[in-house]
């Protein structure tokens, strides 16, 4: 380069210089401020809650359906935005309900330090699982910004993801608390019972849609089938519910063998088992388990019956009957009660003392062990207008079953063999038909000649 170049070089410099030296203040600061703000981007924040009022949030649970949703989205600034569109991006777990829009928004103007509300009907999925969900709103703006060198104002379209985060917190946990039945503890042999379940949801959300569903794999199982589901609908958060079921319960046997008579008895067997309640509803479904137990009770047969040659009609007539607890358990204070009927009735002379008379009807026995024999007896008058035959004589035995000392009874049947009023048998062996006929006919002919030889005597 030539020395005169050089110079028209520096010589350009100096005069650039000196333009920017004389440029106004106003214009050297307007020109950082307004890159400072074309570089900034608006800025959003965003929180949201179940419910439609802030001070009474509602708790969103898996399986929830038809809760509102609020959005709030607070602009931060730093500038004024124009036209700002905000759309709520809905992902799993939430679910709109159907036939409601996305929730949105659209503003003309927006100034820093502006609140805005959006609010949804949604559905929560059955799947979802405790903790906070990251949705996203979708916002779209109009940003005017002077442009440094020209000074003029131009509009820029921007958009921007805000997050929101959502909490799905709520739980429904449904215990048991307890159960009873009716009669408080069963025993073997009983037909039927009543069970009382007591629920509570110890979550922080009410349970909606409750069904409870009673399964059991026998032999106790509900009484009918229509008895076996109960609908509660509601079930809030800390506030038991009972719930009863009335239950048939399977006769459950063992086979006792007896010595003397060498017989088998059929005994019911005490048992355990394990109902089982279905307790489901939106967003759950759980098992409870309920333990059942079966105990042992007394339990009595005939072994042996004793009774006179009985006929129709017969009355003063002794049947004493020997009975054995073959249960398994003890029995305290039994009585064996005679049940009056229209074969049998208690024997009660008439100069008896009616007070004393009732001592026929009912035998004290006392306490009894399991396999101890005891005797019992009775004083009957039979009915006349009955054929020979075996019949049965009823007794009631009551008695009180420890532990709990619950009043049992059982009926025990005595046979009693009845011959005919008049039998007309005077002791000769084995005979034929033919025989029969001539005895019966030389018997008449005696008794003839008899009646005639007194009538003759008496004419004389």
């Amino acid at each position: 380069m030539s020395k005169v170049s050089r110079a028209l070089a520096l010589t350009l410099v100096l005069a650039i210089l000196v333009a920017l030296a004389w440029v106004p203040m106003a214009a050297r600061s307007q020109v950082p401020t307004s890159l400072a703000l074309a570089l900034i981007k608006p800025t959003f924040n965003a929180f949201a809650f179940w419910g439609l009022n802030e001070t009474q949030p509602l708790l969103a649970y898996p399986g929830a359906s038809y809760m509102p949703l609020t959005a709030l989205v607070i602009y931060m600034g730093p500038s004024t935005l124009y036209n700002v569109t905000i759309r709520m991006n809905v992902s799993s777990p939430l679910e709109l309900v159907s036939g409601e829009p996305e929730p949105s928004l659209k503003v003309p103007l927006l100034e820093p330090g502006t609140e805005l509300k959006l609010i949804g009907l949604f559905n929560v999925s059955p799947s979802a699982s405790l903790g906070l969900y990251n949705e996203t709103l979708n916002v779209t703006y109009t940003e005017l910004v002077k442009e440094p060198i020209t000074n003029t104002t131009i509009m820029i379209r921007s958009w921007e993801l805000v997050n929101l985060p959502v909490p799905v917190v709520g739980f429904v946990n449904i215990r048991l608390l307890g159960f009873r039945t009716e009669p408080p503890v069963i025993y073997a042999g009983i037909n039927a019972s009543l069970i009382t379940v007591y629920l509570v949801n110890t979550g922080n959300v009410m349970a909606s849609n409750v069904t409870v569903t009673l399964v059991s794999p026998g032999p106790v199982e509900p009484l009918e089938q229509g008895y076996s589901t109960v609908r509660l609908g509601y079930l809030p958060p800390g506030r038991p519910v009972n719930i009863t079921f009335p239950l048939r319960l399977g006769n459950v046997t063992r086979l006792e063998y007896l010595a003397q008579p060498s017989v088998s008895v059929r005994v019911p067997s005490s048992y355990n088992t394990t109902l089982r309640l279905i307790v489901s509803g939106d967003g759950f479904n759980e098992t409870l388990d309920v333990p059942v137990k079966v105990y042992p009770r007394a339990y009595f047969t005939i072994v042996n019956s004793y009774h006179d040659s009985v006929s129709a009609g017969a009355s003063n007539t002794y049947i004493t009957v020997t009975m054995i607890n073959v249960g398994g358990a003890q029995a305290k204070y039994l009585v064996a009660a005679l049940m009056p009927n229209s074969i049998f009735k208690p024997y009660i002379p008439s100069s008896e003392n009616p007070v004393v008379a009732l001592t026929a009807f009912n035998y004290t026995v006392g306490n009894v062990n399991n396999y101890q024999e005891f005797n019992v007896t009775f004083v009957v008058s039979v009915s006349s207008a009955i054929p020979s035959g075996t019949y049965y004589l009823p007794v009631l035995l009551t008695w009180y079953q420890p532990p709990t000392m619950q009043v049992m009874h059982q009926m025990v049947l005595i046979p009693v063999t009845i011959k005919p009023a008049f039998s007309f048998s005077l002791g000769f062996p084995s005979l034929s038909n033919s025989d029969l006929i001539l005895i019966t006919v030389a018997v008449l002919i005696v008794i003839i000649l008899a009646v005639m030889v007194a009538v003759g005597s008496r004419r004389r």
